[in-house]
């Protein structure tokens, strides 16, 4: 059994995709091709947040690449993050991540955030629990 590592809730976003973030990638070889990603957050915490990819753009991402400013937007809130890749998984599509082919999942761990960025994440993430608890017991 896997270890539960993280010091925080960690909210699964994707069904309701409205955590968007956006940001700039550098793929070095041969040449130097910046791509612009605009992608849908899978789930978040006040630590990190993850991602999915196509195969096609996997070449532009490793492990511990630097992400230096992504844009992170919710329906009433945005900030900038920085962030560093900390692992990329190849997923099987299923009922809990919504797939309907085999993708990438890239997990990203916070590298610098600000307070109140941080502040804002962690009430938007409780009230989502809170919300989602409320729902299933009526």
């Amino acid at each position: 059994a896997q270890v539960e590592r993280r010091k925080s809730f960690r909210l699964n976003v994707h069904e309701e995709s409205d955590v968007k973030l956006t940001f700039m990638k550098n793929m070095p070889q041969p040449r130097v091709v910046k791509q612009h990603f605009h992608k849908t957050c899978f789930d978040i915490s006040p630590g990190g947040f993850s991602f999915f990819i196509s195969k096609a753009e996997s070449k532009f991402f490793n492990l511990a690449d630097l992400l230096p400013e992504v844009d992170i937007k919710t329906s009433d809130w945005a900030g900038k993050i920085s962030a560093e890749i900390t692992s990329i998984r190849e997923v099987d599509p299923d009922e809990k991540n919504g797939l309907n082919y085999k993708a990438m999942r890239v997990c990203c761990k916070f590298t610098q955030i600000d307070q109140i960025s941080k502040k804002y994440l962690e009430r938007y993430i409780f009230e989502r629990i809170k919300k989602e608890l409320h729902a299933i017991n009526g």
